[in-house]
């Protein structure tokens, strides 16, 4: 092995290139979270159309990689100058022109096209940061040599370290504060100042840098195997990101916090590979393990975050804590394969075009291969595979990790990641609220956990291509009797619906969406936002003559027709479109379509697909699909923060409604019947807004009123307690709210700071805030 003298340097020097390396990473690693704010903005926002403008990212940044083999180091620091000089013209021309133009003018615009007008913009983009990683890696390299191991390391990590830090710090403060635009043109300002710095100064070695004669960076079987390793990380991915949602919570803030543990968990796999001269059979092992400890992490995860729910920690802490759990060790193992391969002798270039077409490929078998919900057997019997074929010493080692993830998957023979997550949560969450809220309620008979035996079941399941629905059912035996059955709904890790009883699930939804349709004057034409059990759309379809349900998820029909006995049939009662709802309402704005009503049903605006249906933007665009008296409406529960998310949603419809009201369907649990205030969590109530002031119409809407009548007693066993009497005191209009807690004070929530009006509480926190109000109420 033959060796090149470094040039020489001096300590500031040095440590210049280190800041250089960091600073491009923090603007690099972080444009791609700023350009998919633009698939937000086309209305695509469904699962199709994320994994393809992801793909398109990824693949174009591997073709930049391939790129810079025909590009001289010299011209690193003209190229990050330009990617900046793009950066600030794509996002200063977004914030100079305005969201909203982007909005309306793509509302006119098919999906395909949309598509092909993003990847043509952030084409540039993807590229050039491709490129800089294994330019800047060139060019602080001997001119003889440059694919060494030693200048590659420090690029790496300070690359993923800055990019880490950057994604915190734009989805804590950027995004809040400034709006994504703004923080588009600040990452593009902080390349343009790197580039000019790279300009200026002359890089020189960092260490000395040794030739590699291998054979196998020229082997095809070398290559080959990246190939399939990264498929597999790419697929394991995806599965991760799933595993974080439903562990801590649905979250737009999720895929940013996520994303930056999994380049700290990079990081640290260039400095296992320094420290370990790995063979590619040792590299696979390795990735193995690492997606095993994925299910470990869960595992323990949900036997240790119950026992310290109740110690006050600030959410943000337990939100970290199980990033860092879940994500760094796993990432650190399965990421160990491109340092090890530019180790064995891969350029840096191939190994990164490489490494990136294999994990699109991965993200593509996921989204195919989610419906069948078997993602976890996957990876477990991928990781036992890539483990045997490691060393002998690596598969005693890993032993107790395999015995770990097998149990769920071999015993419970739950097949799918988050079912895992699922089954263990439910049950967990019964077994805490059992002995903290339940057994304490008047007149219960709940019986103590020893002496009883919990059953969790998947009664069925929707997961076409990435998004989640689950039937589930906790059943609770003492020896061979069957003590209760509890049914829920969940969507994306979040539990939507109980469903336990049916009267009551029917009539918490359908009110949801009768108490609007009592001030719409006209019955004549209505549009239904979401379709979830269909119950809300077949109360409207009853009561208006023409009503069109918009809902994103292919598996519409299929899920309405589970639901029939629910729902009565709706399928056949409405026109079905399979579209994202702000698409479709900005081509109906400008067709002059008028609505007599609206109702949006869709879930939560925690989750990046449905956050931006609760913005100003979208309600300017919903009020110009109104008739002049037409009515516009949305639900809302505990799942929107008291204190960020629902008075800047309020404050947003009142910004273009100027008559706005919301009412309390029901309080939101059975020993919870206060009124809610500044301090208490939302009870499920509707919004309701129009452009003339709300006026009941009891006259035209008796069948509305029939319904609210002879329901609403009958599904409030707590009713003498509860916030109304009866239902003719909630269509009474005395009994509507104003909008309160401090709207008057909250910005709007708007497209430019999606994230900022959104912040749920982690699952667990949630759990814990509902025990500690019980027993504060209580005096216990």
């Amino acid at each position: 092995m033959s060796s090149t003298q470094p040039l020489g340097r001096t300590a500031t020097q040095g440590y210049l290139n280190l800041l250089i390396f960091f600073v491009a990473g923090f603007a690099a690693l972080s444009y791609q979270i700023v350009s998919y704010k633009l698939i937000s903005i086309s209305g695509l926002s469904d699962a199709t159309s994320v994994a393809t403008s992801l793909t398109a990212f990824v693949a174009l940044s591997a073709a930049g990689a391939l790129l810079s083999t025909r590009i001289s180091p010299a011209l690193t620091g003209p190229l990050e100058i330009l990617l900046g000089v793009y950066g600030l013209i794509v996002f200063g021309g977004l914030k100079y022109f305005g969201i909203e133009s982007v909005f309306m003018i793509s509302g006119t615009m098919s999906a395909s096209v949309k598509m092909i007008l993003f990847v043509i913009v952030v084409a540039p983009i993807a590229v050039l940061t491709g490129a800089l990683i294994p330019l800047h890696q060139h060019r602080t390299t001997d001119t003889v040599n440059r694919s060494g191991f030693s200048a590659f390391k420090p690029v790496y990590i300070l690359f993923h370290v800055g990019g880490a830090i950057s994604l915190m710090l734009i989805e804590g403060y950027g995004f809040p504060l400034s709006g994504w635009p703004f923080v588009g043109c600040l990452i593009a300002a902080v390349s343009l100042v790197n580039g000019f710095t790279v300009m200026l100064y002359r890089a020189s070695s960092l260490s000395p840098c040794y030739r590699s004669n291998t054979v196998q960076a020229h082997s095809y079987s070398l290559f080959f195997g990246l190939l399939c390793l990264s498929i597999v990380t790419g697929y394991f991915g995806i599965s991760s990101y799933k595993a974080f949602d439903y562990l801590v919570g649905p979250n737009i803030r999720n895929y940013s916090t996520i994303t930056a543990f999994i380049f700290l968990g990079l990081s640290l796999s260039a400095v296992l590979a320094g420290r370990l001269q790995l063979s590619f059979r040792m590299i696979a092992g390795l990735t193995g393990i690492g997606i095993l400890l994925l299910y470990v992490g869960i595992y323990f995860l949900n036997i240790l975050i119950p026992l310290f729910m109740d110690t006050g920690f600030s959410s943000w802490i337990l939100y970290f804590a199980v990033a860092a759990i879940l994500i760094i060790p796993s990432y650190a193992l399965i990421g160990v394969s491109i340092p090890s391969a530019i180790r064995l002798g891969v350029k840096t270039e191939h190994a990164f075009f490489v490494i990136s077409i294999g994990n699109a490929i991965g993200y593509w078998a996921f989204i195919f291969l989610g419906q069948y919900n078997v993602d976890a057997l996957i990876l477990f019997v991928v990781s036992i595979s890539l483990i045997s074929f490691s060393s002998k010493r690596l598969v005693l080692l890993s032993i107790p990790a395999i015995v770990i993830a097998s149990v769920p998957i071999v015993l419970d023979q739950y097949f799918a990641t988050h079912h895992i997550i699922l089954a263990n949560r439910v049950i967990s969450d019964f077994k805490v609220l059992e002995r903290n809220v339940y057994r304490l309620q008047p007149g219960t008979n709940v019986l103590e956990d020893d002496y009883m035996r919990y059953e969790f079941k998947v009664i069925e399941s929707w997961s076409s291509y990435g998004w989640t629905t689950d039937h589930v059912r906790l059943n609770g035996w003492q020896d061979d009797d069957l003590i209760f059955t509890d049914d829920y709904l969940v969507i994306d890790g979040f539990v939507s619906l109980e469903m336990s009883d049916p009267k009551r699930t029917m009539y918490a939804e359908a009110a949801a969406a009768a108490i609007p349709s009592l001030f719409a004057a006209s019955k004549r034409k209505a549009l239904v936002l979401g379709g979830g059990t269909g119950v809300s759309a077949s109360l409207v379809a009853d009561s208006f003559d023409d009503v069109t349900l918009v809902d994103i998820s292919p598996d519409t029909n299929s899920q309405l027709s589970y639901f029939e006995p629910l729902n009565g049939g709706v399928g056949d009662k409405v026109s079905i479109v399979k579209r994202d709802a702000l698409s479709y309402l900005s081509e109906g704005s400008q067709s002059n379509a008028e609505y007599n009503l609206i109702f949006s049903t869709v879930t939560g605006a925690g989750y990046q697909s449905s956050a931006m249906l609760y913005t100003k933007e979208f309600f300017q665009v919903a009020k110009k699909s109104l008739s002049d008296d037409g009515i516009f409406a949305f639900w809302m529960d505990d799942r929107f923060n008291q204190k960020d998310g629902a008075p800047q949603i309020l404050s947003a419809m009142l910004s273009e409604f100027e008559y706005v009201k919301r009412i309390v369907v029901h309080p939101k649990s059975p020993w919870d019947e206060s009124e809610p205030d500044s301090n208490s969590d939302l009870a499920y109530q509707v919004v309701i807004a129009s452009k003339q002031p709300l006026e009941l119409h009891r006259e035209s809407s008796q069948t509305i009123v029939d319904f609210l009548s002879t329901n609403y007693n009958a599904v409030h066993p707590f009713s003498d307690n509860s916030r109304y009497a009866n239902a003719d005191e909630i269509i009474d209009e005395r009994r509507l709210i104003e909008p309160g807690f401090g709207v008057g004070t909250a910005s709007p929530a708007n497209m430019d700071q999606l994230s900022f009006a959104y912040h749920y509480y982690m699952h667990y926190e949630r759990m814990n805030k509902i025990i500690l109000d019980f027993r504060r109420k209580n005096g216990s």
